[in-house]
């Protein structure tokens, strides 16, 4: 398959400002909550904010506006988590359920999709001369992001299937 690195898609860019306003709209509720920021979302938040301000004024390589936007579909169940957590329900069998949903979405929505994300980017830049007449800042988004983002989901990932396993063996906190 072939990816172009030139091609405007008015849909990403909406996509892309729709997001720019969730990420905002988040950094904004952590600085006034700041029991829920810690450094790992306050960078993620802003790289967001980066990479969505780049897919809104750069009409190119459209595939990974996609790919950010397939990552966010993993938030539901995520955020159900921590209202579950906050109410007392995490000794239901509806928090049980939760956590399934949101290890297999997860693994799905930004485990899967950024790993393809990823092989893709490195094929586009190894077989494409296009890649590198990009201006500098569009091409340090697309590094930068798929190594902070791949590096942040795979982290995270790894804590959730922790928590599964803990879970299955019987081990409580």
């Amino acid at each position: 398959m072939y990816f172009t690195t030139r091609f405007d898609s008015p849909w990403v860019r909406l996509a892309a400002s729709m997001y720019m306003g969730y990420a905002c709209t988040d950094l904004l509720l952590m600085a006034l909550h700041t029991q829920l920021s810690t450094k790992l979302y306050v960078a993620h938040h802003c790289m967001s904010l980066y990479c969505s301000f780049i897919g809104m004024f750069y009409p190119c390589m459209a595939f990974y506006g996609n790919i950010t936007i397939m990552m966010e579909l993993s938030n539901p169940s995520v955020f159900l988590r921590y209202l579950l957590m906050d109410f007392g329900y995490k000794k239901t069998k509806l928090y049980v359920v939760n956590g399934v949903v949101m290890l297999v979405t997860f693994f799905i929505a930004r485990v899967v999709v950024t790993a393809i994300g990823t092989f893709n980017l490195v094929k586009v830049m190894a077989t494409q001369d296009d890649f590198y007449e990009l201006p500098l800042q569009v091409s340090l988004c697309y590094v930068s992001g798929c190594l902070l983002f791949n590096s942040l989901n795979y982290y995270w990932f790894v804590l959730m299937c922790q928590g599964f396993v803990k879970h299955i063996s019987g081990k409580k906190d």
